[in-house]
């Protein structure tokens, strides 16, 4: 219910991406809780590599059986986007996570990612100065309550 009022959503009409939503809240669950029972013996850059490989591996072929067509940007404006992405957005952030998960329990990573949209909706505030709509506060309010 939060994650609607924040999201300015139809309410909480089960539609097709409500239904994609909760079974990724569903698999990031299991994810969360291997990792939490992997990272306590393993090595943090053996499996940040993993998962890193393993998404690559999976990413291409569904690319091509959804769209397709793969296109390769030309301009360096793009691959230089590209790079920052995969380095700070996919490396850093996944082997970031990876450290905490052996020093935080299972839960309170899951606290911690749960609050992506209510900081989302900070920063663009603090950084763009949109101004939050009334019900935005009530569903922060419900996040971080739960």
């Amino acid at each position: 219910m939060g994650l609607s009022l924040v999201t300015q959503s139809n309410g909480l009409v089960l539609e097709t991406g409500v239904l994609y939503t909760l079974a990724c809240a569903l698999i990031l669950a299991f994810y969360i809780n291997a990792v939490s029972n992997y990272v306590m013996e393993g090595s943090i850059l053996v499996l940040t590599l993993m998962q890193l490989v393993i998404v690559a591996l999976l990413v291409v072929p569904f690319a091509l059986l959804l769209d397709g067509n793969i296109q390769v940007p030309a301009e360096a404006i793009t691959w230089q986007a590209i790079l920052f992405c995969a380095s700070f957005c996919s490396c850093a952030a996944f082997g970031l996570q990876v450290y905490c998960q052996r020093y935080l329990t299972a839960f309170k990573i899951a606290m911690l990612l749960m609050l992506e949209p209510v900081f989302a909706t900070f920063f663009s505030y603090v950084a763009l100065g949109e101004v939050p709509y009334p019900a935005f506060y009530a569903g922060a309010c419900m996040i971080l309550g739960s």
